[in-house]
């Protein structure tokens, strides 16, 4: 997977590779392997660049969101490496998904698609909807 914005932000921020492989705590050519892609960045090198634990204690809600939600959700995705933080942190959390098997994660899941709403059409309406469920994230 490729990280375009990875070396944009770096140098928007001036910042050397040797100064980010240092706050993550490795060495400079793995850094270097994330910015061309040639090595996958893992979850919490994004976190700790994104400072994500500062953003969430900052938050009155956190929102995130995939494509599906399911059991593979909880192996170590994103949507549940972020609720974990949030509830570490003592904030609620709600995922956003296009479809899902049930699986909570989280405090709350909101689908797009439902008995009425199959994937095809959410697809094709996903910002009306999305701009439809809104109200349901203060539930």
């Amino acid at each position: 997977m490729r990280y375009p914005r990875l070396k944009d932000l770096r140098e928007d921020h001036e910042l050397m590779q040797k100064q980010v492989a240092a706050k993550l705590g490795i060495d400079q050519r793995v850094y270097s392997n994330y910015e061309t892609g040639k090595r996958e960045i893992p979850v919490h090198h994004l976190a700790a660049l994104a400072d994500l634990d500062s953003a969430i204690a900052g938050a009155d809600l956190v929102i995130t969101g995939e494509g599906r939600t399911d059991r593979q959700t909880l192996m170590g995705k994103l949507p549940y490496r972020v609720a974990q933080r949030a509830k570490k942190l003592g904030k609620r959390c709600v995922v956003i998904s296009g479809d899902g098997d049930g699986t909570l994660v989280g405090d709350k899941v909101i689908t797009l698609t439902d008995k009425d709403t199959p994937p095809r059409a959410a697809i094709a309406h996903a910002a009306a909807l999305l701009a439809e469920k809104a109200d349901l994230l203060l539930q």
